[in-house]
């Protein structure tokens, strides 16, 4: 299971479901059907199948853990919650956005009852919320989800970890949307010194946050 996680984190993803597969396979061997160390590997193809764009197979795997967890640890259990955010997820990339948000209230309420409102778990659904809100246009709500999940991720991670510079910029683009580069540029600012005090000069987050910072620069003088 250790492999395959490394193998996600370095973006190996067809290892990474071979991986998980094989874990699976010996799981159910020594386990049978019903277990949640069964669940968690089904979870984990999920994963696998929804980075390698495979989504009728991830919302499977999904759909299958989500039964067997909820059947084996009970519907309020944190990792139910977890399977529901990758539920919504895979609705939220089908364009199912009402279906989304729904499914990330029940993932964040069974967190938030289960592991509080400061776990690092909660703000993974506060920024999928955010997302599925800020392309359906609504600003504030998405600010809002974001701006939580700023506080969580800092007193979980502090302040200097890129997944706290990964909702500096999700700020930085609700300010672009709203034309406020100014306010748009300060966070993009803030999330590439943080990538850069973490992650090499060509690592994608940061080639990437170079080049919204460009665009900000491109579309302040085109926003009227």
């Amino acid at each position: 299971m250790r492999m395959g996680k490394l193998q996600l984190a370095r973006a190996e993803h067809d290892a990474a479901l071979s991986t998980f597969k094989d874990v699976l396979g010996a799981r159910r061997a020594l386990y049978g059907g019903s277990h949640p160390e069964v669940a968690e590997a089904i979870h984990c193809v999920g994963v696998c199948h929804a980075k390698r764009g495979e989504m009728s197979d991830a919302m499977g795997a999904y759909k299958e853990c989500y039964a067997k967890r909820t059947a084996l640890l009970g519907a309020d259990h944190p990792d139910v919650g977890v399977t529901l955010n990758s539920i919504g997820a895979i609705q939220a990339s089908a364009g199912r956005r009402d279906r989304a948000l729904s499914i990330y209230d029940d993932a964040l309420r069974i967190k938030k009852e289960a592991l509080g409102d400061d776990h690092i778990e909660i703000s993974r659904t506060l920024v999928n919320q955010g997302s599925v809100l800020a392309k359906t246009g609504r600003y504030s709500e998405a600010m809002a989800k974001y701006t939580e999940a700023l506080r969580v991720r800092q007193e979980c991670l502090g302040t200097r970890h890129p997944a706290v510079a990964d909702v500096h910029s999700n700020i930085g683009n609700i300010h672009m949307r709203r034309c406020a580069f100014g306010e748009a540029a300060v966070r993009f600012d803030m999330a590439l010194t943080i990538y850069r005090s973490k992650l090499a000069e060509d690592h994608p987050k940061v080639t990437g946050t170079l080049r919204t910072i460009e665009r900000v620069k491109r579309d302040e003088q085109l926003c009227v």
